[in-house]
This record gives C-alpha cells, sequence and structure tokens, in this order.
C-alpha cells in the first residue's frame, strides 16, 4: 500500500510534464571491484553529507536470505539503503543513510546486537576469501544513536554521528587506520585489494529483526564466512584515469541523446560528471551556488573522430554579442587534448584547446577545424550540446592520433554568464585551477579503450544521467518488448501499472541484473485499453514511462 502514493504521484508528473524520472545512485565498480577513493580531508563527522563527499553513492540492495522483507511489511519500501566510503592515510570514513519507517533500538544492544537497528561493516585485511575469520578479518557493529561499535569494543579514538531525517537516518563513523593496524592487522595501501561487506539491520518490534540490507551477498553468514565478502580497492588518488570508450557507430550529432552512445553490445557510453569549480570562478550562494551551474558528459571515438554530448543545467544561456572577440565570457563548452599526455608547463603542437560558444556551428577558439559537426538543444532545465571532432583534422592540425588503448591529456570545461561581459561561472571537469588554457600539466588523463565500460568515471553534479534509462514501447497492440539499462549490478523489478496505481503485470520481480541494458518482454494479453505506466525500480530508484495499449 506505500507504493500507490507514489505512483499516482508518477502519474501527475508524466501527464503534466512529460519527463521520466531518474537519479543517479550508483559506485563505481570495475570488474565487480568496488573502488573506494582517496580523499585529502578528514571528514566532519556530524552525520552530514559535507562538500567532501562528492562522489558517488553505493547501493545496497541484496537481501539476506533470511531476513527477506515481506510484501505485506513494506517490502523494500521498509529498508533500504546507501552509502559513501573513503580512505586515507589516517583511516576510513563511511557515511550512510538509510530509508526506514521506524526506528527501534533494543533496551540493552550490547547483548541482543543483531536485533537492534544497527550498520555493520565487514573487512579482510588480506581479501584471501577464507572460509573462517583469522587475525585480519573483523565485523564491525554500530547500534542507532549509539557513540561507541558494540561488536567488538577494540576502536579508540573513533568518530561516530547519528541523524534523524525524515525517511529514517543517517550514519557517519571514522575509523582510524592506527586502530585497524594494531588491533586487526589491517593495513591502508595505494591500490590494495581488501575485502568488503556492509550491513544495515532493521527491527520493528524488539526482540526480533526484520529485515536485513546488503552490498554484496544475500547469504546472513558474513559473520562468520569472510569468503562471502566482496572486494574493494584503495585506490590511490593520483591514478583516476578516464576510460573513453570506442564505439562501432557515428553517433548523429543533433543535439539530442536518444540511443546513440550505445555501442553494439549494449553498453552504455559512461555518463562522466564535471564537479570541479574554477578557483576564479566558483558559483556564489547568491548567485544560486552548484544549482547555477552543472553539466555532465559523455565521451567516445572511433577510427573517424571523438564524440561529446554535453548536458548543462543553467538558469539563463546568455551569449556575447561577439563571441569571437570575447570568448571565455560567453556560454560555452571547451574540450582540451594533449596528444602525448606529457604534463607540460606550456602547450606545444600537440597541445590544443577547443571552444564552442552557444548556439554557433563551428569551433571560434582555433577556427582550425574542417568537417566538424556541431548541434545545440534548448531544454527546459538549460541546453544540450554535441560535437563531432574529425580525426583527420586532430592529426593534420595538432598531431593528435587517436589509437586504441593510447593515453592522452584530456579535460572539459562549461563557462556561464549571466550577463554579457562577465563569466560568473566555470565548471571543470578535472581540476580547478583556471590556467588550463595556457598549461596541458593541469588536464586530467584519459585513455581511449577498446571497447566500452561498464564502469562510470568520476563522478558530479548532473541533473540528469544515463545511470538508470528506461525505454517502453509508444503503443502496444500484442506483444512488445521493453528495454532498460542499469550502471550498477542491482535488484530489478520491471512492473506494468494501471492508471489507478494497481500493479497489473510483473516483468522482473526483484532479480539481481549486472550492470547494462536488459530487455523484457510485455504481453498485452488481459489488459484493457488505455494508459499505463512501465516503472522500474533499480537500486532504490523508480523510474517510469507511459505506454498506451490499443488492442
Amino acid at each position: 500500500m506505500k507504493r500507490l502514493p507514489i505512483l499516482a504521484k508518477m502519474f501527475l508528473v508524466l501527464f503534466c510534464f512529460s519527463i521520466v524520472l531518474s537519479a543517479a545512485n550508483a559506485g563505481s565498480v570495475i570488474d565487480e571491484v568496488l573502488m573506494i577513493p582517496k580523499v585529502e580531508f578528514p571528514a566532519v563527522i556530524d552525520g552530514e553529507v559535507e562538500a567532501e563527499w562528492d562522489f558517488p553513492p553505493v547501493c545496497m540492495y541484496v537481501y539476506s536470505t533470511n531476513n527477506t522483507p515481506s510484501v505485506p511489511a513494506g517490502g523494500a519500501l521498509d529498508l533500504s539503503a546507501w552509502y559513501k566510503v573513503a580512505w586515507n592515510d589516517d583511516g576510513i570514513f563511511f557515511f550512510g543513510h538509510v530509508t526506514d519507517d521506524s526506528v527501534v533500538v533494543h533496551s540493552d544492544p550490547t547483548t541482543a546486537q543483531h536485533v537492534t537497528d544497527s550498520w555493520e561493516i565487514f573487512l579482510d585485511g588480506e581479501n584471501d576469501k577464507a572460509s573462517s575469520y583469522d587475525s585480519n578479518d573483523i565485523q564491525f557493529r554500530w547500534a542507532y544513536d549509539l557513540a561507541e561499535e558494540i561488536g567488538h569494543g577494540t576502536l579508540v579514538d573513533e568518530e561516530v554521528a547519528w541523524l534523524e531525517v525524515d525517511d529514517g537516518y543517517d550514519f557517519e563513523v571514522f575509523i582510524p587506520a592506527t586502530q585497524l593496524a594494531d588491533s586487526h592487522y589491517i593495513t591502508l595501501a595505494d591500490d590494495k585489494l581488501i575485502g568488503w561487506e556492509t550491513q544495515v539491520n532493521d527491527i520493528e518490534v524488539e526482540g526480533t529483526r526484520q529485515n536485513q540490507v546488503k552490498w554484496w551477498e544475500a547469504d546472513d553468514a558474513s559473520w562468520s564466512t569472510p569468503a562471502l565478502f566482496g572486494t574493494a580497492k584503495l585506490k590511490a588518488d593520483d591514478e583516476t584515469i578516464l576510460e573513453i570508450p570506442k564505439i562501432e557507430f557515428d553517433a548523429t550529432i543533433d543535439g539530442e541523446l536518444g540511443s546513440d552512445y550505445v555501442d553494439v553490445e549494449g553498453k552504455n557510453v559512461p555518463n562522466v560528471g564535471m564537479y570541479v569549480y574554477s578557483t576564479n570562478n566558483t558559483p556564489s550562494a547568491a548567485d544560486g551556488g552548484g544549482a547555477d551551474l552543472s553539466a555532465s558528459y559523455y565521451a567516445a571515438w572511433n577510427d573517424n573522430g571523438v564524440f561529446l554530448f554535453g548536458r548543462t543545467v543553467d538558469d539563463v544561456a546568455v551569449v556575447h554579442s561577439d563571441p569571437t572577440t570575447a570568448q571565455h565570457v560567453t556560454d560555452s563548452w571547451e574540450v582540451f587534448f594533449d596528444g602525448e599526455n606529457d604534463k607540460a608547463a606550456s602547450y606545444d603542437s600537440n597541445d590544443v584547446q577547443f571552444r564552442w560558444a552557444y548556439d554557433l556551428a563551428e569551433e571560434i577558439g582555433q577556427g582550425t577545424l574542417v568537417d566538424e559537426e556541431v548541434a545545440w538543444v534548448e531544454t527546459g532545465k538549460g541546453y544540450d550540446f554535441e560535437v563531432f571532432i574529425p580525426a583527420t583534422q586532430l592529426a593534420d592540425s595538432h598531431y593528435i592520433y587517436l589509437a586504441d588503448e593510447k593515453e592522452i591529456g584530456w579535460e572539459v570545461q562549461v563557462n556561464d554568464i549571466e550577463e554579457e561581459g562577465t563569466r560568473q561561472n566555470q565548471i571543470k571537469w578535472w581540476e580547478a585551477d583556471d590556467a588550463s588554457w595556457s598549461t596541458p600539466a593541469l588536464f586530467g588523463t584519459a585513455i581511449l579503450t577498446q571497447t566500452t565500460s561498464d564502469v562510470l568515471p568520476p563522478p558530479g553534479i548532473a541533473e540528469e544521467t544515463a545511470n538508470i534509462a528506461l525505454a517502453a514501447p509508444a503503443v502496444i497492440s500484442a506483444g512488445a518488448t521493453v528495454s532498460y539499462n542499469i550502471a550498477a549490478r542491482s535488484s530489478v523489478s520491471l512492473e506494468l501499472v494501471n492508471v489507478a496505481g494497481q500493479v497489473v503485470k510483473v516483468l522482473v520481480d526483484g532479480v539481481v541484473k549486472s550492470a547494462g541494458k536488459h530487455k523484457a518482454d510485455i504481453d498485452a494479453d488481459g489488459l484493457a485499453n488505455g494508459v499505463y505506466l512501465v516503472t522500474l525500480d533499480a537500486c532504490g530508484t523508480v523510474t517510469a514511462a507511459k505506454t498506451l495499449v490499443i488492442k
């Protein structure tokens, strides 16, 4: 019954505004290894997500085989969670959010630990997937609203915070590296693989654990079996390389995302967030902060050239009356290349900065491109930009050659003006310094991969992403196919819902699917003519598409 108001609201939104609900809610996983980023902060442990947590949340979607929530109890809506995790030489930082209709703590949680609302973190210092715990395997548990770990009580100088929110609660913890090393023989180091699992316990009535949600494995025996943990990598902070996938098509340059950025294997080209504001152009709170300008992009390549689709969220698009002479103070997109990625202090023959001003069909920075293709489309939230840069022009004019597995210097930037003559905001992919126009050493690094990747590159502020996508047929007369895409391994439910909010057909029933594109058949048998919604529930995010049954 909890789902009906949600579905009713979704119908209202679809009919009134004709939009599809979607959100980014996935962590970066490469070959089923969770990448835990190395960070420069320590975070303030206060139960709130500050700016330093600007990297992807990781979904928890696996329910223990012994504690699967029943439908009468609310199913997955009764308990869901996501988390963010980072590390540095000081220790591990963890932030978790729990959606829960009620928070119940046992009157004596230290003696009834697993039947109290709580978070758990499991670590295997050597990731050896053993059948039983050894000296560097550990299970930590924190009970709601308690300031100390209750599972082992070995942590000193840990920091814990809980915060009640409208739909449940937030949890934040710092685990000191010295305590991990001294008490559990777990050391933190660049590129180290560790066993990793995290779990949320939920009770509705004291003394009984109704629900349990985990990140990796449905088996309830993680408390005794490290072989059931997933694997994480402590990623060095200086090794972030963006994968630009090779594709088998030439995208249609029309400013429409559509299905262009899906290759023949059905894998989506990743959506890349732009989240770094230039030190000289950080939006002020009065200007709307990050909400005043955000962007993301898709980049791909093949032997013909480089393809880029950019999505800009901007309250107003302003172009200078003469953008060719006032280039950096016009709403524009910029792409920087260093053909050899040599991180030089100044530009040489294979370094170049391209700039395209809003609504102009040609590059205005260098003017050297021939046969380029450019498209702009105004949207309800800003504008979309798409460009094709021919490989021949990159080679002939800038000595930049495209090849499998080649590393290049790479940066992308968006300029935003609110009134002619002044650039208020500037957002970039990689580096906050405003001197990329003169210093290739400030570019990030990209690799031209041979095949598309299931892995999401660095996160960012983006109003919409392709992390979760759903395509339903406009009209169903007999049978049809629904296509959907998820960017991370997730439990998936796909349903057909009528205008009353009732589920009339279940197409996929809570099955764990791998990242990528999937299909499901839909049969109109037994359905009355009319409007329906196809709803996709993946990783706690509900996405919907409208369809019409006419027989």
